[in-house]
């Protein structure tokens, strides 16, 4: 029999259910061991290409390296003409694809491109305004951390300048602080 004693909380057959708490990190997150410290968690999500239209105007029109697991389109997006005021600069997008081919569990596929946001939700300020990206994970990553596909990213930016002074200059210490393993080239890499 289920009922409610004076304190608020429901007492079934005499037996006390404590109040549910939520686990909180050392930072005050209540998302315990999501593995997103405060730093990255302050920089929004950049904006995201939902329509398949965008996704194959990308693909078609824009540069496509391959490094590791990891392929990116770029495409230069045109200046933006308003009446009465000089051309501007759009903003770009960011579209994420992980295909069924690099596993057949949607949890694996789903961490990898979790921590693919993570890595470009980071970088996006240092992020020349004007290009959409579409990242494409085309193998499953020989090292499962953030920081390594964090790596690929910034090396792929890297080849493509599309890093402010500032944020290059952070990419390229941070390069230099990440393991051995992390810089070795394994797998293909393509330019056209």
């Amino acid at each position: 029999m289920l009922r409610l004693n004076s304190d608020g909380i429901i007492d079934f057959y005499g037996d006390t259910f404590p109040p549910r708490r939520v686990r909180q990190a050392q930072d005050g997150c209540p998302r315990s061991g999501t593995g997103m410290s405060a730093e990255t968690r302050k920089y929004p999500l950049p904006p995201r290409l939902r329509n398949t239209g965008d996704f194959r105007r990308v693909r078609r029109y824009g540069k496509r390296r391959r490094l590791e697991f990891l392929v990116l389109y770029v495409n230069r997006l045109p200046l933006r003409h308003e009446p009465g005021r000089d051309p501007v600069m759009q903003q770009g997008r960011v579209g994420f694809t992980v295909p069924e081919k690099v596993s057949k569990k949607a949890v694996k596929r789903n961490r990898i491109r979790r921590m693919m946001k993570e890595a470009v939700r980071h970088w996006w300020p240092y992020i020349l305004k004007g290009h959409d990206l579409v990242l494409i994970v085309g193998g499953v990553p020989k090292i499962d951390r953030a920081d390594y596909i964090e790596a690929v990213f910034l090396r792929q930016l890297l080849h493509f300048q599309l890093l402010d002074p500032e944020g290059r200059e952070l990419a390229e210490k941070k390069l230099a602080n990440f393991p051995g393993e992390y810089h070795e080239k394994s797998g293909r890499s393509s330019s056209s």
